[in-house]
């Protein structure tokens, strides 16, 4: 325990004595997975915002595979429904409506302009 987090290690060793290690990171305050690293320093570290909802995540920071996504949360506004833009790490952007009780309804991609292409709905 450091702080406000907890970190936990894990170690599986096998029959013939190999063995993987994993560390998770979590928020004592939150109860958020912080960050987890498997084994070959592989990693995956998220960020949640004061409503407990992730507003990005990168894997592998700091290597030549980091990779990461952003989510931008966007309540009703006019006659565009509450909405989610998620952007993944080529800069490629999707949006995603949701009705009054937080189904998913439809999901467009999002063009150059905020030009939308839709891609999907559902009942």
């Amino acid at each position: 325990v450091t702080g406000d987090t907890l970190t936990e290690t894990r170690e599986l060793v096998g029959r013939e004595g190999q063995s993987l290690e994993s560390v998770r990171t979590l928020s004592l305050v939150t109860r958020n997975l912080l960050s987890v690293t498997g084994d070959g320093n592989c990693s995956l570290a998220m960020v949640f915002d004061a409503s407990g909802r992730m507003v990005s995540e990168i894997t592998s920071a700091g290597t030549p595979q980091q990779a990461g996504r952003t989510y931008a949360y966007h309540f009703k506004a006019g006659q565009k429904n509450a909405h989610l833009v998620t952007t993944d790490a080529q800069g490629n952007r999707a949006i995603t409506y949701f009705d009054g009780i937080g189904r998913r309804v439809s999901e467009a991609e999002l063009l150059a302009g905020d030009v939308e292409v839709h891609a999907g709905s559902w009942a």
